[in-house]
């Protein structure tokens, strides 16, 4: 059996260190499992002429943040070893790194020198029961065109003047709402009535928001994407009002 590691474009010498993972989870509010923040612990021994050089090789290499971590077992990925730098929403990123013993052989020309390497990340757990989408907000306001069409002019002296301009007027309606995704902007609801479309308001898509989670004592930074959007209908008869009642409906995330 060989087992190979690789950090970013490095790789260890076949069989030479030791890993070992831990996980810890954060839960949202309705008890899914949210996050996981893993901690990746890597050990081993450097042996050759200068194994100085070798550690040092090694150092340079852990430096570097946001690099894959793979590992394999005879030539075939280890899917529960293996992060890659996109799956994450931080990390893979070095958290410490040490040479734990430092006298006798560890320091000789021909001798052995041991490090120990603690590498974090955090990804976000997919959760068929919520899905991306985290929130939804969405109104409709109806206007009826029956009443007619009236204005009215108050004066500085008298009694208020109101007269009616016309039988009818148009009948209205918009449709507005925002919504806000755990790893990308939700796609906006099409129009409700699209043949009866008259205006339709940019989409809105924010700069990523960094809302502040505290749980188990940690403070952590969750990106979510805030998209808004707006239609306006109108129609000479009454068929909009037709359906107010069966609008907008109850919503499920999906």
């Amino acid at each position: 059996m060989s087992i190979a590691i690789t950090y970013g474009t490095f790789s260890f010498n076949s069989d030479e260190p030791e890993i070992t993972t831990s996980e810890q989870f954060t839960f949202s509010e309705n008890g899914d499992r949210e996050r996981r923040q893993v901690k990746i612990s890597i050990s081993g021994r450097v042996q050759g002429t200068n194994p100085n050089i070798g550690a040092e090789s090694i150092r340079s290499a852990f430096l570097a943040d946001d690099q894959d971590l793979t590992v394999k077992k005879d030539g075939t990925t280890v899917s529960h070893l293996t992060y890659t730098a996109g799956s994450c929403l931080r990390g893979p990123k070095v958290n410490s790194f040490s040479f734990p013993e430092s006298t006798g052989p560890e320091m000789a020309v021909g001798g052995i020198r041991s490090y120990a390497i603690e590498v974090e990340l955090e990804q976000e757990m997919a959760s068929p029961s919520r899905g991306d989408v985290v929130e939804w907000k969405e109104s409709t306001t109806w206007q009826d065109g029956s009443i007619g069409n009236w204005q009215v002019l108050e004066t500085i002296e008298g009694k208020a003047e109101v007269w009616k301009t016309g039988d009818f007027k148009a009948y209205r309606v918009t449709q507005s709402g925002e919504a806000l995704g755990r790893t990308k902007y939700p796609d906006p609801p099409s129009p409700l009535f699209p043949s009866k479309l008259i205006d339709k308001q940019p989409i809105e898509r924010s700069s990523p928001e960094y809302t502040i989670i505290a749980a188990d004592g940690s403070v952590r930074h969750a990106r979510m994407y805030r998209i808004r959007w707006g239609y306006e209908f109108a129609d000479s008869t009454n068929s909009l009002m037709k359906i107010e009642k069966s609008v907008p409906g109850e919503w499920t995330p999906k």
